[in-house]
């Protein structure tokens, strides 16, 4: 289904996040569907952070690139940059890749690969974690089961993928880093630890019920070193000195040379 979200007239705005967009999403991703069903971007208050830090040659990478409802908006906050979209999911994928072209977007490469602390071929998990919107309930179900797309994450039996590390690409400059990876986020920051100390990026990443699940240290047979790597502490080792809550459920690390340049 598709919906339109912000102010018909972006004139009325000259903040990227409150513009008007087309969003096409699966009916079946609940948490994205009704947020779009409201007319607002999923994750809004995400983007609206990126937007007080970054320049207009910024470089985003967005590692869980989903539907685009934060590498679309962030595209238009850097007309000189450029974002860096990572979606491993194929279903996922041609939503992204549709919305990018139903808005008009140039800026943003789209990768097929997940991200992760190692180059190696591995699989998608054939389940998705489930949450009951009236209850909160989590319940782990199958695909064929039900299609949340939004909850595809690694593990097996799934959907055969390349994954790929921050580490083995190479960029001039990068600015910010964000990571949803439903739990796996330990591994693409261990993948990424050369690259966070060269461009001391401002890092967004998700926390939640969502952990390293045992399917997936199976599955890529992970050691301990990887899957209980701690970002904030190695980010900390490096001079990032704030946290910051971002709602819902993401945190933002910040550099003591971070400086806020739009107070929106």
């Amino acid at each position: 289904v598709e919906y339109k979200v912000g102010d018909s007239d972006k004139a009325n705005s000259k903040f990227a996040y409150d513009w008007f967009y087309h969003m096409s999403v699966e009916e079946s991703d609940t948490v994205i569907y009704l947020s779009l069903r409201n007319g607002y971007l999923f994750e809004k208050y995400t983007v609206m952070f990126v937007n007080s830090y970054i320049e207009e040659d910024g470089i985003f990478v967005d590692i869980g690139g989903n539907i685009g409802c934060i590498s679309i908006p962030v595209a238009n906050m850097v007309p000189k940059g450029k974002v860096h979209s990572f979606e491993p999911f194929e279903r996922t994928i041609e939503v992204l890749k549709y919305n990018i072209k139903k808005n008009k977007i140039k800026n943003i490469v789209v990768y097929p690969n997940a991200v992760g602390h190692k180059n190696m071929n591995t699989t998608l998990s054939n389940t998705v974690m489930d949450v009951d919107i009236k209850t909160g309930n989590i319940s782990e179900k199958s695909m064929t089961e039900h299609m949340n797309s939004g909850s595809v994450r690694l593990g097996s039996k799934g959907q055969k993928v390349k994954m790929t590390t921050l580490d083995s690409r190479v960029f001039d400059k990068l600015d910010f880093i964000k990571v949803d990876v439903e739990g796996a986020e330990s591994l693409v920051f261990y993948g990424a630890k050369k690259t966070i100390k060269e461009h001391v990026p401002i890092i967004i990443f998700e926390k939640n019920f969502q952990v390293i699940s045992q399917d997936m240290i199976s599955s890529m047979n992970l050691p301990k070193s990887v899957y209980q790597f701690d970002v904030v502490e190695y980010c900390a080792s490096l001079g990032y000195d704030t946290i910051v809550k971002i709602p819902r459920d993401n945190f933002a690390l910040l550099h003591k040379k971070h400086v806020r340049i739009i107070n929106d």
